[in-house]
């Protein structure tokens, strides 16, 4: 019985240790601060399977984590205990990897080069205990706003406080100061290949619906400019001042007067009221001086009345 009995303490011992050695500690004060999986979903259109993920720390820019995309064309990435300010690129790479194209006159799936990269900057991890963020042409454009290099985001890609700026700033001259149906580091759901998307969350919906009208609007006006290469061009332009980015007033035009037909295409029509409703709440104030560079336009009236600048 004894026997039995120290066995039986011992392998409570044994879980025991292994349970505590399993947590993640932090601090003076002892708390436990479990470690984190950040969900990231990268979108033009939908990416495909092996894109390459990568976290950086964004104040000393030191790397943190590295994963591929899967099949639904989303990344996990581990990082424990960091909580910000982060930065996130997701690049093409191995062949196969691929994107798809929605500017296309067949859209498809179209392979994505290894230097084909968009970037996401944010301040801080998001709250929760399984937080996740969006990188997209929008977090691109406020990203290289706040001082981040793409190509290169170590070292130091951007403070928390030029990160906030930067985003903030994006998300007025594109979308609006009083914009709230999405938010630029949110999950977008973008269409795909391979039907039409019916289940979502329908700010995530609204959000990818934009970003896919938006990459139509700026391959019309770019000729035979690649989408992401036109996105790279707009992060240039707005970095270079709000004088120089003139250009994006006509590219929310152009994505505004697209938004009924990207829902038709790609989306169910339990999403279509909340897609083509962003046009009468677009007020891009691209020069920022704190008034809308295109003028309200009255919900359903699309095409002919967005000429506003």
């Amino acid at each position: 019985m004894q026997q039995t009995t120290r066995f039986s303490v011992l392998a409570t011992a044994v879980a025991l240790s292994m349970s505590l050695g399993a947590c993640s500690w932090s601090g003076d004060d002892g708390d436990e601060v479990p470690g984190l999986t950040l969900l990231v979903t990268p979108a033009k259109g939908a990416f495909g399977l092996g894109a390459k993920c990568e976290a950086f720390d964004g104040a000393s820019g030191a790397f943190i984590a590295t994963s591929l995309t899967d099949v639904s064309g989303n990344c996990s990435l581990p990082t424990g205990q960091f909580r910000g300010p982060l930065v996130v690129r997701v690049c093409g790479g191995a062949s196969g990897v691929t994107v798809f194209d929605e500017t296309l006159t067949t859209p498809a799936n179209v392979p994505l080069g290894a230097t084909e990269c968009l970037v996401a900057a944010a301040p801080a991890i998001p709250a929760g205990a399984s937080p996740a963020i969006g990188v997209t042409p929008l977090t691109h454009i406020a990203a290289v706003a706040a001082g981040v290099n793409p190509a290169s985001p170590t070292p130091g890609a951007g403070s928390a406080a030029a990160i906030t700026a930067g985003n903030t700033q994006v998300k007025n001259a594109i979308l609006g100061a009083s914009f709230t149906a999405f938010d630029i580091l949110d999950v977008p759901v973008p269409p795909r290949a391979g039907g039409v998307i019916s289940v979502g969350d329908p700010k995530g919906v609204q959000y990818g619906a934009f970003i896919a009208a938006l990459a139509q609007s700026t391959a019309d006006l770019t000729g035979a400019v690649t989408s992401i290469a036109r996105v790279v061009a707009l992060a240039g332009e707005f970095k270079a001042g709000p004088n120089k980015f003139t250009t994006s007033v006509a590219d929310v035009e152009g994505a505004a007067a697209r938004l009924p037909a990207v829902a038709a295409s790609y989306y169910g029509a339990g999403f279509t009221s909340g897609i083509v409703g962003l046009v009468a709440v677009l007020r891009p104030d691209a020069n920022g001086d704190g008034t809308p560079t295109v003028p309200p336009i009255p919900t359903g009236v699309i095409g002919s009345s967005l000429t506003g600048r």
